[in-house]
């Protein structure tokens, strides 16, 4: 049966968008694939997410007690973020009319550390015709046959024990 199209209401994007409406979601979608691509791992996304917020206006709150000690005072119209071990990210808008003792407020959240490949703890491999492999591991939900014919690379943190010198006091 053939479509009558002076009933069809649902058009293709192509068609239904004028060209400066997508070109917007070519701009946004483009902006999006950046952002994905700079922040290949949690620090990276948290990063590049607390760069935006400072560009936006948005106050940095220390992040070992973001609502004690700080100089900084949450007031109502105010732009805050703070993070936790460089991976976490937590920002907020209070509204122009809020109240504390009468007025509610809405938590969206999301997370930056899935899927991807962690590297084990105890790691190295043996070496294999002269390369140095490493252990990983899967984390988070990965559609991980899609990744067969990608470049693999490393991003995130190292951490480094030193050996303690005699003069170093303990840190507590």
């Amino acid at each position: 049966m053939p479509i009558d199209k002076t009933t069809t209401t649902a058009l293709p994007l192509a068609a239904s968008c004028d060209k400066k409406k997508k070109e917007g979601v070519i701009e946004f979608a483009q902006e999006a694939c950046d952002f994905f691509t700079n922040s290949p791992d949690p620090f990276h996304a948290v990063a590049n997410s607390t760069t935006k917020l400072d560009a936006a206006g948005f106050q940095a709150l220390p992040s070992r007690d973001p609502f004690g000690s700080s100089s900084i005072i949450i007031k109502p119209g105010g732009k805050y973020y703070y993070t936790i071990n460089q991976s976490t990210l937590v920002a907020f808008v209070v509204g122009d009319n809020y109240q504390p003792e009468s007025s509610g407020f809405t938590i969206l959240g999301g997370h930056t550390d899935s899927p991807n490949l962690k590297v084990k703890v105890r790691s190295k491999k043996s070496a294999n015709h002269g390369c140095v492999q490493l252990g990983v591991e899967c984390y988070g939900g990965g559609l991980w046959h899609t990744w067969f014919d990608r470049d693999l690379g490393i991003s995130g943190r190292v951490l480094v024990r030193r050996p303690k010198k005699d003069n170093e006091n303990d840190k507590k």
